[in-house]
């Protein structure tokens, strides 16, 4: 018995079909799992990175939270007193102390040479806001204008440099 020709023709696109999807089910998987691999590499990528620096700025924080409690509560003022305390390199502690400075962490300190030394009025007491007759100045080594006190050191707020008396 023969088919007639639209059945024939009916049954060889069916099994196109049928072979088409048994590829594509084979292949499917392969294809799909390659572009879910060059979907996420870059953001498992990306997301390694920003561990990575929530990590460093971490380990800046704890760092300086280190220092802060030895100028401040123990009052240790020497670069290096601090880096035996602290188990540190002398290095690492003024890339610390810069840190701190950058970050307001040390207001009232600034460093001269190797000692931390808390910045005071004209009269010998602890420099505070109340006390201190305010004048814009500029800042030498940031070039920053910000208002500070006209009588004893002023340390930048953003660099934390001492600012020469214009």
């Amino acid at each position: 018995m023969k088919l007639p020709q639209q059945d024939a023709e009916k049954r060889k696109k069916f099994i196109i079909v049928l072979l088409v999807i048994s590829i594509a089910d084979y292949l499917l998987p392969l294809i799909m799992s390659l572009w879910l691999y060059l979907i996420f590499i870059p953001i498992a990528a990306f997301c390694g990175y920003m561990i990575y620096r929530f990590y460093l700025d971490y380990r800046e924080f704890a760092d300086a939270k280190k220092l802060c409690d030895c100028v401040i509560e123990k009052e240790i003022k020497k670069i290096g007193d601090i880096a035996k305390i602290l188990g540190w390199s002398s290095a690492k502690t003024r890339k610390t102390t810069d840190f701190c400075f950058k970050k307001g962490y040390l207001d009232g300190f600034f460093l001269m040479g190797d000692e931390l030394k808390k910045a005071i009025d004209g009269k010998g007491g602890e420099m505070t806001c109340e006390n201190a007759v305010k004048s814009p100045r500029k800042c030498n080594h940031c070039g920053a204008v910000s208002e500070y006190p006209q009588k004893g050191v002023a340390i930048c707020r953003y660099c934390g440099n001492i600012i020469d008396k214009q």
